[in-house]
């Protein structure tokens, strides 16, 4: 599994969904997952080879009768507007309007340019597949699975399939000790572990540093690890 193949699917395992705080995430609003099953489906079709969604009649249409599912549990109508619009905070894509500025608001987002490497990874089937079984059994009740399974193509597996699915790209605070020294070592050298601000250079012979390592474009938003994203920046 390539690297941007793993980001997204830890991507999507934990999306930023209303309610996740206080719910289980099979609990939460199911708006971002099921436009996601959606997505997947278009590029299966071919219909996102330019990486462009637009917001118009047909996808609306496949937004709620996706919607009929999870409607029991749902007592508001199906609002595409809403996913939409928010899946940019998950570094999915950018809402723009029609004049193909970044959208101010979900009435106004009418188009979503899809980032480039989600949607190279989304071209693969082996991705997803994985990413159906992830959204599926993350964020869906139990009784709504089987038919999402059927809808995607997919055998209803066993339930200790569907509870690893759940959590299998699931980043453990390890991962992101590991994947943050990566990234300030990267940085810290590059910038002479000299603060990009006060232009104070802070580095003690034991190799301690009140410096950090901080994310221009932030990770959990879509931003890379690369150190072209990083600045050197003091704690204070």
């Amino acid at each position: 599994m390539s690297p941007d193949s793993r980001k997204w699917l830890e991507k999507l395992a934990a999306l930023n969904t209303e309610g996740s705080r206080k719910a289980k995430p099979e609990q939460s609003a199911p708006h971002k997952p099921l436009l996601l099953l959606i997505v997947c489906d278009l590029v299966e079709e071919g219909r996102l080879d330019g990486g462009l969604l637009h917001r118009d009649g047909a996808l609306a249409f496949r937004f709620a009768t996706l919607w009929r599912v999870v409607a029991d549990r749902r007592q508001t109508k199906p609002d595409l507007r809403l996913p939409f619009y928010h899946l940019k905070s998950d570094g999915v894509w950018q809402p723009l309007d029609e004049g193909g500025r970044p959208a101010e608001s979900r009435e106004r987002a009418l188009i979503a340019q899809m980032d480039v490497s989600f949607l190279l990874c989304l071209r693969d089937p082996a991705f997803r597949e994985l990413a159906r079984r992830t959204l599926i059994a993350r964020y869906f009740e139990p009784a709504e699975r089987a038919e999402f399974y059927r809808l995607c193509g997919l055998e209803v597996p066993p339930d200790d399939l569907v509870a690893a699915d759940a959590t299998r790209f699931l980043a453990s605070d390890k991962d992101e000790k590991k994947r943050d020294a990566k990234f300030s070592m990267r940085v810290l050298p590059a910038y002479d572990f000299t603060c990009a601000l006060t232009r104070h250079r802070m580095i003690a012979v034991d190799g301690t540093t009140p410096l950090d390592a901080a994310h221009i474009h932030q990770f959990k938003r879509g931003g890379s690890c690369h150190p072209t994203n990083g600045l050197a920046l003091s704690k204070s």
